[in-house]
């Protein structure tokens, strides 16, 4: 083989490589085409921020409305461009709503909020096995340091996504942990929304692209293996087993889901 012709191959190898690194890269980024990968920011904001305003809203919501509670509820104008949903503390739950199109979803999988009205001790413990000098942190450092032991380190949970009966991959990987917030309304009553208290919130949640119009259905299961408590603190984590179908109907059309 002449120089001209070893240099175009090489070339030619060159690029096809590049090509697969390239394809590799995009798989690697998302490997749920539908959903918005966990680093993106999907309607302006991250899945962290995203997380904290569903707080906000699921905790401002009385429990005889509440779908924590098993109520079907969906509140879609004060969320856009996102619509929230959420699953129940009841076990198990069917919730069927119908959508405008171009609707994307914010779906909690999995959370866990702490706050400084209980969770200080834990969050200077982690401090503490992380090497770090709970004196040296802030309240809401403390109790963001809870939450992220809970969502990276705790290896408890057990979750399981389907859309129209495809299995969502490594659901686990769409984990973030909010900054600390102060809660507006706490129609719950857990005292969160205290002068002085703050919160953070560890999610599992995925957010999904608009689907196309007609009936869809959303799969979610849960669970908490207490068994891995941390260090220090038996019978931390309470067992939690929870699954819930959410049937959406998407309505015809060109609509925005804000409209």
């Amino acid at each position: 083989m002449n120089r001209k012709k070893l240099s175009y191959a090489l070339k030619l190898f060159l690029a096809m490589v590049l090509i697969m690194f390239a394809a590799q890269s995009v798989l690697a980024g998302n490997s749920n085409p539908g959903i918005a990968p966990v680093k993106s920011s999907p309607g302006g904001n991250s899945y962290a921020e995203w997380g904290a305003k569903w707080a906000q809203w699921v905790l401002g919501i009385p429990p005889e409305q509440n779908p924590l509670y098993g109520n079907d509820v969906l509140v879609e104008q004060e969320n856009c461009p996102i619509v929230f949903l959420s699953g129940t503390w009841l076990g198990s739950s069917t919730t069927s709503l119908t959508v405008k199109p171009n609707t994307r979803f914010y779906i909690p999988m999995l959370n866990y909020l702490t706050a400084t009205i209980w969770d200080l001790e834990y969050g200077a413990a982690v401090a503490e096995m992380r090497g770090l000098d709970p004196n040296d942190l802030t309240d809401g450092e403390l109790i963001q340091l809870a939450a992220d032991n809970w969502l990276f380190e705790a290896d408890i949970t057990e979750i399981t996504v389907e859309i129209d009966g495809v299995p969502v991959e490594n659901p686990t990987q769409y984990g973030s942990v909010s900054e600390p917030f102060v809660v507006e309304d706490d129609a719950l009553g857990f005292g969160l929304a205290e002068p002085g208290v703050l919160t953070a919130i560890a999610s599992y949640a995925i957010i999904l692209s608009p689907m196309q119009p007609g009936e869809h259905t959303i799969f979610v299961e849960s669970y908490i293996d207490p068994s891995d408590d941390p260090p220090g603190f038996p019978g931390y984590y309470d067992e939690y087993e929870f699954d819930v179908t959410f049937v959406v109907t998407v309505e015809p059309g060109y609509a925005s889901a804000c409209d």
